[in-house]
């Protein structure tokens, strides 16, 4: 437990001043502030630059690894570049860190010790659990593949999954601290629960009471999947990082409904985020539609506003080029976000995103054949459904469906019945929205999760995938209803819904204390080093050479043995003498 706080507080402060530098710099762009109506968009919550600066310094991770393996010397370059942000921007770091302080008496030590009491119990969760499934499969070597070599051409011909590219496996890998120990750990998942737990658990002393906030339902599923994951949080997983950003994004965008927030600025900001969770699960691929809603703000601003005066000419024309540039330079930031991830798997596999054949770019020599990504394409879509027939050629709905609603358990069954019928319900909504009153920029978020649950539905219907959709739907559908139905709080029975949800985000906390109390004895066995990765029993063999370890009587390897494949592959060739000159399939 002690080395998850000790590495915590290195990614805290490496991240806020990455984040506070990113996001100072974004919001003083005069084109920026011209196009929002001539005023500075002002980030003030700390969590903000630490979500920021994990996105920083994963391109960061993620373009080093182009050139050498992410260890010690990635550490050290972050670390000089951290010392040289706080050297330039000194004056603003303290005047920032000093809004700590804004709150006074019980306020300020109430706020201190519900923050403190989140990151003991998330250390305790991150220090010691369960695995999951996939981690001793691929997560751990493939973080070890980035850790020692970075990025190896054709790496996905030795075992397809190091091709899936999670971009997050480049910030594990920067924050694993290997080289100090030789134990590789793995606390960035947990560092991120601990960081949306305090989000959605610390009291706002800025909250309009009178009215039931959106956002609070949304932060009572997130806590709810946080309490689904605490077993697993040691297990440096992607699904549970993109699934934990997804809830942030969902439960960010209500609390900037719930101020009625007009600036375009920070909708742009969580747009820039959602791209980012692309990188790590393509799964989140609709998200990227929350872009349209700053894009649309910003092209209405380069067309006349009959309710505004402008004092001349020239300057309606400057408004409209600051909000060209502005457009200009959001897209400019999802590529910056996009390309390291893209380079990356054409590097891993050939392709521009594994497994998707249907774009096919390149013709390299590493280049994972198309036969090999179509058929992991279609494996991933049909197992999803529960049919374990890869021979099957169509898959209807009267096929799977039955089967794969029954293996969910009871809860699930009853929230994904709910999100089902929260598709129509929007239908009407919307319908109504100008005599309910709901915002264009609700309606905006509940479509985008609405394609978002039906791409997943249709796509790969494998509840890891799709858990965020579904109670994120579930908590924006029917939090909507309660607040149009109540509307401002006037009695005992109005409060009664915004009291409930309350009681109920304490509730998986509860969970999770009861967890720790539990599981005791293993978390006295953690107090001082985090749990490490499993080992398992390998064999060797050689390709060209060069040795790799195989399980045996498994397909699992964990991260010790490296370099490693699930079996023993046969039909490829190394690329030249070294690991990292790459690996291609033999010609036919």
């Amino acid at each position: 437990m002690i080395s998850v706080l000790l590495i915590w507080g290195f990614i805290l402060v490496t991240t806020w001043i990455l984040g506070f530098t990113v996001l100072g710099v974004i919001t003083s762009l005069p084109f920026i502030n011209k196009a929002n109506n001539g005023n500075r968009y002002c980030v003030s919550k700390h969590t903000s630059f630490i979500l920021a600066g994990l996105v920083t310094a994963n391109i960061y991770a993620e373009i080093y690894s182009l050139f050498s393996g992410v260890d010690k010397f990635a550490v050290l370059g972050l670390i000089l570049i951290c010392l040289i942000l706080c050297i330039i921007q000194s004056q603003k770091i303290i005047s920032s860190l000093q809004s700590l302080f804004i709150y006074s008496g019980k306020m300020f030590w109430g706020r201190l010790c519900i923050t403190a009491a989140i990151v003991v119990l998330f250390s305790i969760g991150t220090a010691q659990g369960y695995w999951h499934i996939d981690t001793p499969l691929y997560h751990a070597q493939s973080i070890h593949w980035i850790e020692t070599y970075g990025v190896v051409p054709g790496l996905g011909n030795l075992q397809s999954h190091f091709a899936y590219n999670n971009s997050c496996f480049c910030l594990y890998a920067l924050y694993a601290f290997t080289f100090i120990s030789g134990q590789s750990f793995h606390v960035v998942q947990g560092f991120l629960a601990m960081i949306a737990a305090i989000i959605c658990l610390l009291p706002s002393k800025y909250s309009d009471t009178s009215k039931t906030h959106l956002a609070l339902f949304g932060k009572v599923v997130t806590v709810g999947y946080l309490f689904t994951i605490f077993d697993e949080l040691v297990s440096p997983a992607a699904d549970y990082y993109f699934t934990i950003l997804i809830f942030l994004v969902v439960v960010l965008w209500m609390e900037l409904l719930d101020k009625k927030e007009a600036s375009f600025v920070p909708y742009a900001l969580i747009s820039m985020l959602a791209v980012y969770i692309i990188t790590v699960k393509l799964a989140a691929a609709p998200l990227l539609l929350l872009a349209l809603l700053p894009i649309t703000i910003l092209i209405k601003n380069c067309k006349k506003n009959p309710n505004v005066k402008y004092k001349s000419q020239e300057e309606f024309l400057k408004n409209r080029k600051s909000s060209v540039y502005s457009i200009v330079f959001f897209i400019v930031i999802g590529f910056i976000i996009a390309i390291p991830y893209f380079v990356r798997t054409v590097i891993l596999s050939g392709w521009l995103m594994y497994p998707l054949a249907q774009i096919d770019l390149f013709n390299f020599e590493w280049q994972i054949p198309e036969g090999v990504a179509m058929f992991e394409q279609r494996e991933i879509s049909i197992t999803g459904r529960e049919i374990y027939d890869l021979s099957v050629e169509s898959t209807p709905l009267s096929m799977w469906f039955g089967i794969w609603f029954a293996r969910l358990r009871g809860p699930m069954k009853i929230l994904f019945a709910a999100a089902a019928v929260a598709v129509p319900v929007w239908a009407v909504l919307i319908l109504f929205r100008k005599k309910l009153k709901i915002s264009p920029k609700l309606i905006h978020l509940a479509l985008v999760i609405v394609v978002g649950f039906l791409f997943w539905f249709n796509t790969t219907p494998q509840i890891r995938f799709g858990i965020s959709y579904i109670w994120t739907l579930d908590a924006l559908t029917y939090g909507t209803i309660l607040i149009v139905l109540l509307g401002e709080k006037k009695n005992f029975l109005s409060n009664i819904p915004d009291l409930a949800a309350k009681v109920a985000i304490l509730l998986p906390l509860a969970g999770m204390l009861y967890r720790v109390y539990a599981q005791r004895d293993m978390v006295k066995e953690v107090v001082v080093v985090q749990q490490d990765y499993e080992r398992f029993e390998c064999g060797t063999y050689e390709i060209d050479g060069i040795e790799f370890y195989y399980p045996i009587g498994d397909v699992r390897a964990g991260y010790y043995a490296f370099p490693a494949t699930r079996w023993q592959v046969e039909g490829v060739h190394a690329l030249g003498d070294l690991v990292e000159d790459g690996f291609a399939v033999d010609k036919q």
